[in-house]
């Protein structure tokens, strides 16, 4: 497949970088395999799996979205306050 959609490209690669790919794909699949990657990604797919990985992480999610949250705060602060810089820093 790999070698086929080269041929359909502008510039397609020469063979022994499409074998490098290959090696380094098949490499990391197995690595995935060996780390259990392949059954949490399995795990995934189903409603339960999302709702346990869901659960799981919530105090993640809710520690990301406190952070988004303080800044754009201190964002909108910034812009309400008097001598406001451009984001954009010129010497």
């Amino acid at each position: 497949m790999l070698y086929n959609s080269n041929l359909d490209t502008s510039q397609p690669r020469s063979l022994a970088s499409l074998r490098a790919r290959l090696a380094e794909t098949e490499a990391a699949r197995k690595r995935d395999v060996d780390k259990g990657r392949v059954e949490a990604v399995e795990e995934l797919k189903t409603v339960e799996g999302r709702s346990k990985y869901a659960t799981d992480k919530r105090s993640e999610f809710d520690r990301l979205k406190q952070e988004i949250m303080e800044r754009d705060k201190k964002r909108k602060s910034e812009v309400k306050g008097v001598g406001v810089e451009s984001a954009i820093e010129v010497d």
